[in-house]
């Protein structure tokens, strides 16, 4: 629908998206790799000339975030200061405020939407975020434009204590 990827903002984790009619900016990200000790998916890998080890390490690191989100500490992790970089060039690169840009994600990449749209007011789509039960009462300062739309599962692993708390 008029969207197109922009490579040079897009990486394992994310995909930038630009409306071509529109202007409007996404930044998308990707779960938790939940596959990545998996054999055919590893044996898959190596038969395609790619780095298993890669794919741990990235793997594992998903992990070891998704920990750190639930004891509440998400502003220590790279992939919440790797994303706030890249989303304020995107922004920057299309003469956007940062706050312009939409973000959408799911599990990880949902919940460091959900910190990074609270700092900057952007309009936020999370599905599942891998965020602490009581995200909503431990940021203080919230941006006044932030508007986050939350998608859950009851019994979601990740996410799932704090949907049983908005039920």
């Amino acid at each position: 629908n008029d969207f197109e990827i922009v490579p040079e903002f897009s990486d394992y984790d994310y995909l930038a998206l630009r409306n071509a009619k529109t202007g409007e900016l996404v930044q998308a990200g990707r779960g938790s790799d939940t596959e990545f000790l998996s054999a055919d998916k590893n044996i898959e890998q190596a038969l395609r000339g790619k780095s298993i080890t890669g794919r741990l390490r990235r793997g594992v690191n998903d992990w070891f975030v998704n920990s750190k989100f639930m004891l509440n500490k998400a502003h220590e992790t790279g992939t919440y200061r790797n994303q706030e970089r890249d989303l304020k060039r995107f922004a920057a690169a299309f003469n956007k405020e940062v706050g312009e840009v939409a973000l959408a994600g799911h599990s990880k990449a949902g919940a460091t939407a959900e910190y990074i749209g609270k700092k900057y007011g952007n309009k936020v789509y999370s599905f599942n975020p891998a965020v602490h039960p009581s995200n909503k009462l431990n940021n203080t300062e919230v941006h006044p434009n932030t508007r986050i739309e939350t998608f859950g599962e009851e019994f979601d692993f990740v996410s799932g204590a704090r949907n049983f708390h908005d039920i």
